[in-house]
């Protein structure tokens, strides 16, 4: 993915003249200064962020980050689906054992999915899980992500995590956290780790431009020099400046079309340029002691 920030024909070019000339710059300076702002508006556009309101740019790293959690969970349970957070499974709220649930239990055992299945009608979601096993399998989860999102497909027929015993009955609107049965919170405590991974592809050309530290928190600093090496390239043809930076990524990119992360960080950088100019302007006439 990658993005291109130049001082050519079109909107940008008088604005950035106008800028550089108030601040004192060279347009060269104008033109990087503006792809600093617009990578630090991509960092926050790349996954993970919340998507009730849609405002990445805006919102906490903090919320980004707890949204990073919550996707990594339902990651998870794509792929595995424990035994203890279907209630049909299990005892139910009464601590009663159903008929259904130690036929399970009792299949489970064998590790017989056919005959799990066959106590479920037909087109239930169960009836779709490939698999019953007792402890998930960390090797497993990272062979069903997906090179270009590296995520599970949304429907993918996963496996179900059954001990063979019937588990309790668990109430998923109270659950904090990701379950321990089947040792599927290992698997979220090692991924969680990896949260801020695709943001900090666009560190290696930010910190070339210069983006203050404080703009990039340590979840994503973390993974600084271990991903992503595009570079900054800077062209500069008399009034003309371009710089060209990216993030190389692969898992990224399909995400980063569909999110349309450049076209975004580019189109909020044009609505706030004027207001830019317009306080720079100001500043300037307070210093040299013009009344605005």
């Amino acid at each position: 993915m990658k993005l291109t920030v130049s001082l050519d024909k079109g909107k940008w070019d008088n604005a950035l003249r106008e800028l550089a000339d108030i601040m004192g710059q060279t347009v060269e300076e104008a033109c990087r200064g503006q792809a600093r702002l617009v990578l630090r508006d991509c960092i926050r556009l790349t996954p993970p962020f919340t998507k009730k309101p849609y405002a990445p740019i805006t919102e906490s790293f903090k919320k980004q980050f707890e949204a990073g959690k919550e996707a990594i969970k339902g990651d998870i349970l794509r792929v595995f689906r424990p035994a203890n957070w279907l209630w049909t499974m299990t005892i139910d709220k009464k601590g009663e054992k159903s008929d259904r649930a130690k036929a399970v239990a009792k299949f489970a055992r064998k590790g017989d999915i056919q005959g799990i299945k066959k106590l479920f009608p037909a087109g239930d979601k169960i009836r779709r899980l490939k698999a019953v096993e007792k402890v998930a399998n960390p090797m497993y989860y990272e062979q069903t992500r997906r090179t270009k999102t590296g995520r599970p497909p949304r429907k993918f027929p996963g496996v179900l995590i059954h001990r063979g015993t019937v588990p309790t009955w668990e109430n998923r609107k109270n659950l904090k956290g990701m379950t321990t049965y089947g040792k599927l919170h290992q698997i979220f405590k090692e991924k969680v780790k990896g949260i801020g991974t695709a943001k900090a592809g666009w560190l290696y050309a930010a910190d070339k431009l210069g983006l203050p530290s404080r703009d990039v928190p340590s979840w994503v600093r973390r993974h600084q020099g271990k991903v992503g090496t595009a570079g900054v390239f800077d062209v500069v043809e008399g009034l003309k400046a371009t710089v060209t930076c990216g993030n190389t990524l692969s898992w990224i990119q399909e995400s980063g079309k569909t999110l349309r992360v450049v076209n975004m960080a580019l189109k909020n950088r044009m609505r706030n340029l004027p207001k830019q100019i317009k306080m720079a302007a100001k500043k300037k006439a307070r210093k040299i002691g013009v009344k605005t």
